[in-house]
């Protein structure tokens, strides 16, 4: 028995959906638009928004201590 690339598919691909389904459909989400599953990319760069003005009001309020980041991050 050999097993070929193609049955296995790419881990670039990412879990692939049936069709008709999307992230969040059941949870009653809509597929695009306002209140739709983010994707990863979007999340990360969101997260990376959130980290850097984290750092900029610990920098002006707590004069950019490590602690100060993380207080402010989880707020």
């Amino acid at each position: 028995m050999v097993v070929d690339r193609r049955d296995l598919a790419s881990w670039r691909e990412g879990p692939q959906t049936p069709a008709g389904q999307w992230p969040g459909r059941r949870l009653g989400l809509p597929q695009t638009g306002p209140d739709s599953i983010a994707r990863p990319g979007r999340r990360v760069a969101a997260l990376c928004i959130d980290w850097a003005m984290s750092y900029l009001i610990a920098i002006w309020l707590f004069e950019g201590s490590q602690f100060g980041i993380l207080a402010v991050f989880a707020a």
